[in-house]
C-alpha cells in the first residue's frame, strides 16, 4: 500500500508539471532574426551611430501594469509579450540617451502590436543611457496575444540626446 501511494503521488506531482509547462509562456529566444546590420537607422533612413552588438527575440508575459495615463496604451501584469532584447553600442563622440524600437512583422508579413515598455517615457520605444564608445542592454516590450512573429526591424526614432526624454 505505501509503495501505491507514493507511485500514485509521483503519476499526480508528474501530471502537474506537464500541464503547468505546457501552459508556461515560452522565454526562450525564437528563430527570428532582427532586419539590421550594424547601425541601426533612423526612421527617415539615415543610418545612425548606434551599433546593433546583438538582439534576439522571444515570448513572454508582462511581469508588471504599464500604464501611460494620457494614452489608451496599457498592459496588465500577465498580458502576452514579444521581447525583444540586445545590446547595442553608442559610436557617438558624446553621452546620450537613446530611444530605440521595433516594427514586428507576423507571418502574414502585416505589422503588429505595440510597444509598451516598462520604465519608458512614452509607448513606442525604449529609452536607454550610453556612455560613448559604451554598450548597454535594451529591451522592447510589445503587447500582442499571437506567437507568429517572423522578423522585425529596428530603429532609432528621434536623434540622441543628452538629457533624458521626458
Amino acid at each position: 500500500m505505501g509503495r501505491g501511494l507514493v507511485l500514485g503521488f509521483f503519476i499526480v506531482v508528474a501530471s502537474f508539471v506537464i500541464v503547468l509547462s505546457a501552459c508556461a509562456p515560452s522565454t526562450t529566444p525564437v528563430s527570428v532574426s532582427p532586419s539590421n546590420s550594424a547601425y541601426i537607422p533612423f526612421r527617415d533612413g539615415r543610418e545612425s551611430q548606434v551599433l546593433l552588438v546583438s538582439s534576439n527575440l522571444r515570448y513572454g508575459t508582462f511581469n508588471e501594469d504599464v500604464t501611460f495615463p494620457w494614452t489608451n496604451a496599457q498592459a496588465v501584469k500577465g498580458d502576452s509579450a514579444i521581447i525583444i532584447s540586445g545590446e547595442i553600442r553608442n559610436d557617438y563622440e558624446e553621452d546620450y540617451y537613446i530611444l530605440i524600437t521595433a516594427d514586428v512583422y507576423n507571418s502574414g508579413d502585416k505589422r503588429i502590436g505595440i510597444i509598451l515598455s516598462p520604465g519608458a517615457p512614452a509607448p513606442g520605444f525604449s529609452s536607454i543611457f550610453i556612455k560613448r564608445a559604451s554598450t548597454a542592454p535594451f529591451e522592447i516590450w510589445v503587447k500582442y496575444e499571437q506567437q507568429d512573429v517572423t522578423r522585425y526591424q529596428l530603429f532609432i526614432p528621434y536623434p540622441p540626446s543628452t538629457f533624458p526624454f521626458p
